[in-house]
């Protein structure tokens, strides 16, 4: 019979496993529809600009700690 520590580490790694998962499909979602938004922006009938500023928005959001954190690495 297995050790128990090593019964509870293997379901630490396996959540684990499942917890980065889940983080990184987040993380693809996020990326997913930031890049539908500047599609969007792309196609509308604004100037180039106005696309550069949301560009730079979006930059700036991600760049914040607390964001950066979660969803920008």
């Amino acid at each position: 019979m297995a050790h128990p520590f090593i019964a509870i580490l293997n379901r630490t790694i396996a959540y684990t496993k499942t917890t980065m998962e889940v983080i990184l499909q987040a993380r693809l979602a996020y990326k997913a529809v930031v890049n539908a938004v500047l599609n969007e922006l792309s196609n509308a009938p604004i100037h180039r600009y106005e696309i550069l500023y949301y560009q730079q928005k979006f930059k700036r959001c991600c760049n914040e700690p607390s964001v950066k954190k979660r969803l920008c690495r």
